[in-house]
C-alpha cells in the first residue's frame, strides 16, 4: 500500500478527476444552487455512481499500464513478496478513492440539501457499492491487461466509458430516452449499478432495497473482467512508451480531459 500511495501527484490526479466528474454530473443541468432539493439529491446519488466507476475502472485502466511501462511492475514481481499483494494495493487504493468520493457527495447532500438516508437501506447500499467497485475494478484490470501501452490506455478507457455512460443515462440524464438506449444500457453493468445504488436512497423504494437481479448482473460482468485479467495480464513493459515521472504526468493529465 505504501508503494501505491507513494506517488502524491498520481493520487491527487485521481481524486481531482473523480470529483470533477461528480460535480459535472451533479450540476449538469445548471448550477444546481437554488433548485429544489429533490433535483440535487438525485444528482448526489448519481455522483456515487460516477465516482465509483471513475475511481476503479478508469483509474486502474490508466495507472496500471503506466506502472507497467515504467518497469515498476516488473521490479515488483522480482521481489520476494507475493505478486498479488501489489495488485491488491492498486485495487484497494481505487476502492478508497471511490469510498471517499461517495461519502463526500452523500454528506453534502444530507447537510446542504436534505438528502434523507434510511438506515434500513444501508446494508443494500454497502453491498451494492462493494459489488460495484469489485466489478469495475476487475474490468479496469482487464482493460489494463488488454491495452498494449500506457499511451493507448486513456483513449481506450474513455472510448468505452463515455458511450457507456451515455447509454446508461448517467453522463447526460435523458427524460425520455429512445428504446434502443434503454436496451443497450441494460446489457452493461453501469446502468444496473446506478439504478440499484440510487434505489438505496430513493424514498419511493421500500427497505431493504436489495436489487438482486442487478447485483447478479454486475457480479457476472466482474467475473468476466477477472477472467480476462487473470489470463491476459502481463508484468513486462511494452517498450513502446517513455518511462519516468513525465510520462506518468502526461498520461494522468490526459485522463482528465
Amino acid at each position: 500500500m505504501k508503494l501505491v500511495f507513494r506517488d502524491p501527484f498520481g493520487q491527487s490526479q485521481d481524486f481531482r478527476h473523480c470529483h470533477i466528474k461528480c460535480f459535472l454530473g451533479a450540476f449538469g443541468r445548471g448550477s444546481g444552487i437554488g433548485e429544489d432539493a429533490a433535483f440535487f439529491t438525485q444528482r448526489a446519488e448519481r455522483c456515487g455512481d460516477r465516482v465509483t466507476q471513475s475511481a476503479t475502472f478508469t483509474n486502474l485502466a490508466n495507472m496500471v499500464p503506466i506502472r507497467r511501462d515504467e518497469g515498476v511492475l516488473k521490479r515488483w514481481k522480482g521481489t520476494p513478496l507475493p505478486t498479488w499483494t501489489y495488485v491488491a494495493g492498486f485495487i484497494f487504493s481505487a476502492v478508497i478513492i471511490a469510498l471517499v468520493g461517495v461519502i463526500f457527495m452523500l454528506t453534502l447532500g444530507v447537510v446542504a440539501y436534505g438528502l434523507e438516508i434510511d438506515a434500513a437501506k444501508m446494508p443494500a447500499a454497502v453491498v451494492t457499492f462493494l459489488v460495484g467497485v469489485g466489478a469495475f475494478a476487475a474490468l479496469g484490470m482487464a482493460l489494463s491487461a488488454v491495452v498494449k501501452s500506457a499511451s493507448s490506455a486513456s483513449a481506450a478507457a474513455n472510448a468505452i466509458i463515455l458511450p457507456l455512460a451515455f447509454v446508461s443515462n448517467i453522463f447526460i440524464p435523458l427524460e425520455d430516452p429512445p428504446r434502443w438506449i434503454e436496451v443497450v444500457g441494460g446489457i452493461f453493468p453501469l446502468k444496473p449499478f446506478a439504478q440499484a445504488f440510487q434505489d438505496c436512497f430513493n424514498p419511493l423504494v421500500d427497505a431493504p432495497a436489495f436489487d438482486w437481479p442487478a447485483l447478479a448482473q454486475i457480479a457476472a460482468w466482474g467475473a468476466f473482467g477477472l477472467l480476462i485479467a487473470l489470463t491476459r495480464f502481463t508484468w513486462e513493459p511494452s517498450g513502446s512508451a517513455p518511462r519516468g515521472r513525465r510520462s506518468r504526468r502526461s498520461a494522468a493529465a490526459a485522463t482528465t480531459d
